[in-house]
């Protein structure tokens, strides 16, 4: 057996970098476990251990992420009818094209 029992870390410093990467992932996205392990010196699966542990999610606006979906909503609903509007009107044409081209007598 080698003697290396790794390093042990406070409850304080884990969550000052569990709240750091979350702060990370919140604003960019993705990439904040690897940023991590280059700002505290730590390895990406130490961090992501103490991600599985932590009970608290990410951070998450509710209410901006309702406003957005139904803004998405409501788009698509303006799409759909816009879409509908122009079969309507493609079917109009159709139809005033074959009573054209009916009523003129054939060579």
């Amino acid at each position: 057996m080698s003697g290396n029992t790794g390093r042990r870390y406070s409850a304080k410093k884990k969550q000052q970098v569990v709240n750091w990467v979350i702060d990370w992932s919140h604003e960019r996205g993705r990439g904040g476990i690897a940023a991590a392990a280059k700002r505290f010196g730590m390895t990406p699966l130490t961090i992501s251990s103490w991600l599985a542990a932590n009970p608290v999610g990410p951070k998450v606006d509710i209410t901006a992420a309702l406003r957005e979906l139904a803004d998405i909503t409501d788009q698509l609903i303006k799409l759909e009818e816009n879409y509908m509007r122009s079969i309507k009107d493609r079917k109009a044409r159709e139809k005033v094209l074959r009573r054209i081209i009916q009523g003129y007598p054939r060579k």
